[in-house]
């Protein structure tokens, strides 16, 4: 908001008055030069007190405490930072991390957050930690099979069936796109990743990808199909 302490300082200290008539002037070209920045590049400016609290928990060694929403409902978790990582495309950032329930602090697994979309409660807690060798370890293999976007879960053969239309639209769509197996064919393409980004990729493309394998993720495709239509009758 642009109350009068703000505004005080845009038009009697700050130095921009040298190259912009007004304050109103120097506000516009701060907008637009925000707008024209990559998605990535806005989070890191919007979510600032979140980046600085996580990076400092991750220098500390400090477990932060992250509100998540888990099958629709919210629940707080204990998290365990490693770092912050970009996606393969660089469009988004996530906390690679390990998490435990606020129910059962015994068993940890390893997870991430987008930045963007991160619900930090509070500050970071006193209480520090330490990831051993084989943690680091665990987590640097599973980011060389997995994007920092999906690293809930096990990766798994999945076959999804494409037409033309499909063929090309998997050519061109780039964000969280699992990787081909060699074992694909000409329109039955194979894929070793979690069901999450299976579902989150190809679930927009309709009509023009059927899963094949496996059938319960094939199940939940045509439930949300059937969810989706059932609105409109």
């Amino acid at each position: 908001n642009i109350n009068n302490e703000n505004y005080a300082y845009l038009t009697e200290d700050c130095d921009e008055d040298k190259h912009y008539a007004t304050a109103a002037k120097y506000l516009k070209c701060l907008i637009e030069e925000y707008c024209q920045l990559p998605f990535i590049k806005r989070t890191r400016i919007y979510k600032c007190d979140t980046y600085v609290k996580v990076k400092n928990a991750c220098l500390d060694h400090r477990i932060l405490k992250v509100k998540a929403m888990i099958d629709g409902r919210p629940k707080q978790l204990y998290v365990y930072p490693y770092k912050i990582m970009p996606d393969p495309l660089v469009t988004q950032e996530y906390l690679v991390c390990y998490v435990k329930s606020a129910k059962n602090e015994k068993a940890k697994h390893i997870a991430s957050f987008s930045m963007a979309r991160l619900q930090l409660q509070g500050s970071a807690m006193k209480r520090q930690f330490k990831l051993t060798k084989s943690d680091i370890k665990t987590i640097e293999n599973k980011l060389v099979k997995s994007s920092p976007a999906y690293l809930l879960g096990s990766n798994e053969k999945i076959i999804v069936k494409l037409t033309e239309k499909g063929q090309k639209s998997y050519k061109t769509k780039l964000y969280s796109r699992p990787v081909r197996e060699p074992e694909s064919t000409d329109d039955m393409y194979v894929f070793k990743c979690s069901r999450l980004q299976a579902y989150n990729y190809f679930f927009p493309f309709g009509k023009e990808a059927e899963i094949i394998e496996p059938k319960d993720l094939r199940e939940r495709f045509i439930k949300g199909y059937k969810d989706g239509i059932s609105k409109y009758y």
